[in-house]
């Protein structure tokens, strides 16, 4: 039952709405090595809070539209409160690029899908996020390569969806937003 909060700015030290800040479960049963877990929207201010987390070592991520996103790891007791500052670089490659973006409910669930266009696609990082529930969807794509890469969630989750996808180098796309 732990709480992060804290602050994404650019490199300026203007702070960045909407920027998306992602905690992932680290170890050796996850895909990968990690999993994304849950996800917070920073508002007008910047800032952003992730609560009711478990205890234990996490990494977190922070994303902006064409940024180069930040890697931060915190280790989180039970009942702790942590504060964490992100500064995300303005990114110079304009790689990788985003389009399409379409949430269908499928099931009693939905499927997440967009294409992607660029060079050295970063497989785990290609994403859906759900705004309003935290939930983050990793979408793939054979061989990480340029096209249509799709995810499913097998709960249907109403709210904004936001889509973005990174490449090997870190250089974050712009975002996406669709109504779910």
């Amino acid at each position: 039952s732990g709480t992060i909060t804290g602050s994404v700015i650019d490199e300026r030290r203007m702070p960045i709405a909407g920027a998306l800040v992602t905690l992932l479960l680290t170890g050796a049963g996850q895909e990968g090595g990690e999993e994304h877990y849950r996800a917070a929207v920073s508002g007008r201010d910047g800032r952003f809070t992730l609560r009711a987390l478990p205890a234990g070592r996490f990494l977190l991520k922070a994303y902006a539209p064409e940024t180069i996103y930040v890697s931060r790891i915190v280790a989180l007791e039970d009942d702790e409160r942590q504060q964490i500052a992100f500064g995300l670089p303005t990114r110079r490659v304009p790689n990788p690029r985003v389009a399409g973006a379409r949430v269908e409910r499928s099931g009693g669930g939905v499927s997440l899908s967009m294409n992607v266009t660029g060079s050295n696609l970063d497989g785990n990082y290609t994403l859906a996020v759900n705004e309003r529930a935290g939930v983050v969807v990793e979408l793939h794509n054979e061989g990480n390569a340029p096209g249509r890469w799709s995810g499913s969630l097998r709960r249907a989750l109403r709210g904004p969806w936001t889509f973005l996808a990174v490449d090997e180098t870190c250089n974050v796309s712009e975002f996406l937003r669709v109504r779910g």
